[in-house]
């Protein structure tokens, strides 16, 4: 926009130094000549601010397409960084059920292993006995 708003004040000054010449007689011409050439400066001052202005509107809906799509994109990368965190917190707690689970399946093997020698001295004592 600075640079449409320069350029437009160069075009406009150009045309009031081009006017002023024309006016003085400097440039030969009436002042219908001057008029008709200050007349087409103007209307390529006004081309070029209207070019530029559309030039910086699609630049702006560009940066907007491009910030939502940056958005979105931090969004999903939010969910990914959430998902796996939760499959994480999901992994250590089955790391720790596993780990309890294997720790109540030796205590049962001792135990097994422990009422296993009463029985066989249980049937040592009854074969001595009979």
């Amino acid at each position: 926009l600075k640079k449409v708003e320069r350029e437009k004040g160069e075009l406009e000054r150009e045309a009031q130094e081009h006017y002023a010449q024309h006016a003085a007689g400097a440039g030969g011409l009436d002042a219908a000549d001057v008029q008709e050439e200050y007349a087409r400066i103007k209307a390529q001052v006004a081309e070029k601010t209207s070019k530029l202005a559309s030039e910086r509107d699609t630049a702006a809906t560009q940066l907007k397409s491009d910030e939502d799509e940056l958005r979105s994109a931090q969004a999903a990368g939010d969910a990914l960084r959430n998902r796996a965190e939760q499959l994480k917190t999901q992994a250590s707690e089955a790391k720790a059920k596993a780990e309890g689970l294997a720790k109540e399946a030796q205590e049962a093997q001792a135990t097994l292993k422990a009422r296993q020698k009463e029985i066989s001295k249980s049937a040592e004592v009854v074969r001595r006995n009979t």
